[in-house]
């Protein structure tokens, strides 16, 4: 409801009236408008951007900020941007910038050896599959997709910086990763 100061003289007016005109005051400047109701729509593009920011924010939830995980992934990151923030922009812009990309690397993932055992540790650090219902992307974020990016990230880390992430297995292609590197990984996660 509008709270109007001096109606008859049109002094000062705030807020909404009714779903008709909106009274704003700026830098001591008053001014009304047509009230308009906010879009959101939900379109394709869109679900796939949501999913796959929310699948690669999600993933970094386990994550414990003492550990060796976010200890190095700190050191990578500019000090106006936390590490998730850093994490989820390098995967956005390398891995991921379209659905298309996406299902790429979503490919690589469910084609990896060590696949099962990315799945069960993403269980055990209570990572689960995040969908967006009106993304243009088939399925749902999986959870072990999660951590694979995790573990992307980290040896990406490391071949820009051989100084962050310098031990097994972030020192070699996920493509050789074995049961044994995400079990290190989880470690590294969460202790």
């Amino acid at each position: 409801m509008a709270k109007v100061v001096g109606p008859l003289f049109s002094l000062d007016a705030r807020n909404k009236l009714g779903n008709a005109l909106v009274f704003i005051g700026w830098k001591g400047i008053k001014d009304v408008r047509q009230w308009l109701k906010p879009a959101q729509p939900r379109t394709g593009k869109q679900g796939d951007v949501r999913q796959i920011l929310g699948g690669l924010g999600r993933a970094c939830k386990p994550a414990d900020p003492t550990k060796y995980y976010v200890t190095e992934a700190k050191k990578v990151a500019p000090a106006q941007q936390s590490w998730i923030s850093r994490f989820v922009q390098y995967m956005r812009t390398t891995y991921m910038s379209d659905a298309t990309a996406y299902q790429a690397i979503l490919s690589d993932y469910e084609a990896h050896t060590a696949k099962s055992a990315f799945d069960t540790t993403a269980a055990q650090l209570g990572l689960t599959d995040f969908n967006i219902l009106y993304a243009n992307i088939e399925g749902p974020f999986p959870a072990g997709l999660m951590l694979y990016c995790l573990a992307l990230y980290a040896i990406d880390c490391h071949k820009t910086n051989p100084l962050v992430f310098n031990k097994t297995p972030y020192t070699k292609d996920i493509a050789n990763w074995t049961a044994d590197d995400v079990a290190t990984l989880k470690t590294d996660l969460v202790g």
